[in-house]
């Protein structure tokens, strides 16, 4: 006889293989505009990049760089500190041995010419 828990798993992993449910991974507004922006400078990124059990914004998987788009989800209150679960993302990837180039959602929307010169500056610099 089964258990209650293994009943209740089994009966949610029917429900899940019955309505096909999968992880939908959204592109935002700014990934968006920074993947036209990639593209206008001819820099040939493969987007939505799966690593693991991570999903990476913008990748050059055979330089092993990555370019992750800090928008709110990533911070605790929007104080500049970024969240544990972030924290963690970046970690394990600089041990994969990846390097992780950040694209802050406030330096964007508020993208003064400085600010997108530097940012592209280091993105070409460092591809």
């Amino acid at each position: 006889m089964k258990d209650m828990k293994e009943e209740k798993y089994e009966e949610a992993r029917k429900i899940i293989e019955k309505k096909n449910i999968k992880d939908t991974v959204t592109t935002s507004k700014i990934q968006q505009q920074i993947a036209k922006l990639f593209k206008e400078i001819g820099l040939n990124v493969e987007k939505e990049f799966l690593i693991g059990p991570y999903v990476l914004d913008f990748a050059l998987k055979k330089k092993k760089i990555c370019i992750e788009v800090n928008g709110f989800t990533h911070y605790y209150n929007f104080n500049g500190k970024i969240n544990a679960k972030t924290t963690l993302k970046y970690y394990i990837l600089n041990k994969l041995k990846w390097k992780v180039l950040t694209i802050e959602y406030m330096d964007w929307k508020n993208k003064s010419k400085e600010v997108n010169k530097k940012k592209n500056k280091k993105i070409k610099k460092t591809c």
